[in-house]
């Protein structure tokens, strides 16, 4: 009877602890996806939608336009702001990453040269396709034009390219959206990562009254395809981040050198 009775306490007292356990994951659970809705939420409503609001207002009614310092350190705020709250909400899962990403560095490196090598054959044709037809990278051309501005504006574009986009684009795009998706199908969560991605980079295009240069989002498919599949594979926010960081290192680097180019075939001419 002694013993009965104590293994009917023990077995009570594994379900109490399963019983807990379950609700730990729950809220952990839930305590995740309420921290993503709030990434989600900051980057689509805050950033794309009211800091873009709150600029085109400055510069309308106020002395402040897009070549004046007050307008650049604004919207470097609200960049950084963006930043902040990713990193802070993020930092555990950024910190893991990191520590898994270089106990293979070389391996890891040589995937992401690999699938960035992929993305520039297959864009190299159809950025050639899309000059033919007459469809122009609203989104490209709007970022030299910043670029070639001041060296204050260079300095806001090299920190967008190389620390906002990486870190940012890749924890909304990848780390929330593909991920969350995932778990419901392959298909929806590429299709949904891939077209939403694509679509922010051409909101220049609709911005700038020239419908049909949305077009120019086809170039972005392959990068965003193979940032998807990067993430999946290594199942680390951190490869998608690097193969980013790299793709749009060469953009910049190119930006730079590309003025001196053209200066040395008109010397040559």
């Amino acid at each position: 009877g002694g013993r009965a009775l104590t293994d009917a306490k023990t077995g009570k007292t594994d379900r109490c602890r399963e019983w807990i356990e379950r609700k730990d994951l729950i809220m952990k659970l839930w305590n995740s996806w309420k921290e993503d809705r709030g990434i989600l939420l900051w980057y689509f409503l805050g950033y794309l939608l009211l800091l873009s609001i709150l600029l085109a207002l400055i510069s309308s009614f106020t002395p402040w336009k897009m070549e004046t310092l007050p307008y650049l350190l604004l919207y470097f705020l609200g960049n950084v702001l963006m930043l902040c709250k990713v990193l802070l909400v993020k930092r555990e899962e950024l910190s893991d990453g990191i520590g898994r990403a270089f106990r293979r560095p070389f391996r890891n490196f040589a995937y992401i040269l690999l699938c960035n090598l992929l993305v520039y054959l297959i864009n190299v044709p159809l950025a050639l396709l899309m000059q033919k037809i007459g469809v122009t990278n609203q989104n490209q051309m709007e970022i030299f034009g910043i670029f070639g501005q001041s060296r204050a504006w260079q300095f806001v574009v090299i920190f967008l390219a190389l620390i906002f986009a990486p870190v940012v684009e890749e924890t909304v795009f990848r780390g929330i959206i593909f991920a969350r998706l995932r778990q419901r199908g392959r298909l929806i969560a590429y299709a949904a990562s891939m077209i939403l991605f694509s679509l922010v980079h051409g909101l220049a295009a609709i911005l700038s009254g020239k419908p049909r240069d949305m077009l120019a989002i086809m170039v972005y498919l392959p990068l965003s395809f193979m940032l998807c599949r990067l993430y999946e594979k290594k199942r680390n926010i951190l490869a998608s981040m690097g193969l980013h960081f790299l793709n749009n290192g060469i953009a910049v680097l190119l930006m730079y050198l590309m003025p001196e180019l053209v200066k040395l075939s008109q010397k040559a001419g």
